[in-house]
């Protein structure tokens, strides 16, 4: 009896905060159940104000989306463990990927990499043109990379969530800094911003661009999406329409950063330093250790295949690579 209430409770709560039931997601797609089990809801009535629809944010549960392959699923389990262990209520965690995670998480949401690929045509944002490392050089063509370009497809009732890459670790309460961004907003997305334009784009294309992000741009690593605006702008539709664009022109080198940068522009929120915190960037004193809200391994050196190394600062990762790790 008690299953069977839990089961009904459950599947209520899912319906009314956007989650669709793709722990199991086959080859007719999270898109077409999410929508079928949407039709058969009732009906809600529109918020025609502002702060009706701040309320409406604020009741929503904290969405957190994370993509990963198989040999970078480790490292997004450490990320979701420190999320959790800050997190002042429960959050909601999506992850797509080839495999399930070891780890047992509350409120987790699996979706398989593969079906999601096809449904939603990833290979359509990908760069067939290789980066010049070793260690990079497969990024450009990982479908994982660009499950971010369509979030608002995985949670089509869901009006925020936010995007994490699998090299991250949170320092503070997501909760809070989730509730008061983008609210009232017209920007599409909220990130940390980054001196000069997006790195990986060629010249000519630069002073095209140029008065849309003038000096600055942000880190498609980490940021917090207006779903609802991500639809009504169709964002997706002029990002691939970027993608596939560059395979004959080839105006930028890397993956998922250029093309979202370019349909962004410097039209973003902006986050404060600390929610994005490069970890190479603690050495220079520019936040310490205690003032970082997030920390970000970008680039080719990672606390898992770096060694000895005191600007990686492997401790701050190891502290929440083990299992046993607990909620504060």
């Amino acid at each position: 009896l008690a299953a069977i209430i839990y089961d009904v409770a459950y599947f209520r709560y899912k319906s009314i905060f956007g989650i669709p039931d793709c722990l199991h997601l086959d080859e007719s797609s999270c898109y077409h159940h999410a929508n079928a089990l949407e039709n058969q809801a009732p009906h809600t009535t529109n918020y025609t104000t502002r702060q009706q629809e701040q309320g409406r944010n604020q009741d929503e549960p904290v969405h957190l989306v994370y993509a990963s392959d198989d040999e970078s699923l480790f490292a997004v389990e450490a990320s979701i463990r420190s999320a959790i262990h800050h997190a002042s209520e429960p959050i909601q965690i999506h992850l797509v990927s080839d495999t399930r995670p070891t780890a047992s998480f509350p409120n987790l949401h699996f979706y398989n990499l593969k079906n999601v690929s096809k449904t939603f045509k990833l290979q359509d944002f990908t760069n067939p043109r290789k980066r010049g490392t070793t260690l990079l050089e497969g990024l450009n063509s990982n479908l994982a990379n660009y499950v971010r370009f369509v979030i608002h497809e995985l949670l089509p009732n869901a009006t925020k969530a936010m995007w994490m890459d699998a090299d991250t670790i949170f320092n503070c309460d997501i909760v809070e800094m989730y509730r008061k961004t983008l609210v009232n907003s017209s920007y599409v997305i909220a990130a940390v911003p980054v001196d000069g334009p997006p790195h990986g784009v060629k010249r000519i294309i630069k002073r095209k661009y140029l008065k849309r992000y003038s000096s600055y741009t942000f880190n498609a690593g980490v940021y917090v999406v207006d779903l609802e605006k991500w639809r009504s702008k169709d964002m997706t539709s002029k990002i691939r329409k970027l993608t596939l664009m560059n395979r004959k022109k080839r105006f930028y080198n890397y993956g998922s950063q250029p093309p979202l940068a370019l349909a962004i522009g410097d039209q973003f929120e902006h986050l404060s330093p600390a929610w994005n915190v490069k970890v190479n960037k603690l050495k220079l004193g520019l936040l310490g250790k205690e003032k970082a809200c997030l920390y970000h391994w970008s680039g080719k050196r990672k606390p898992w295949n770096t060694k000895n190394d005191p600007e990686i600062h492997e401790e701050l990762w190891r502290s929440y690579s083990n299992e046993n790790i607990t909620k504060r």
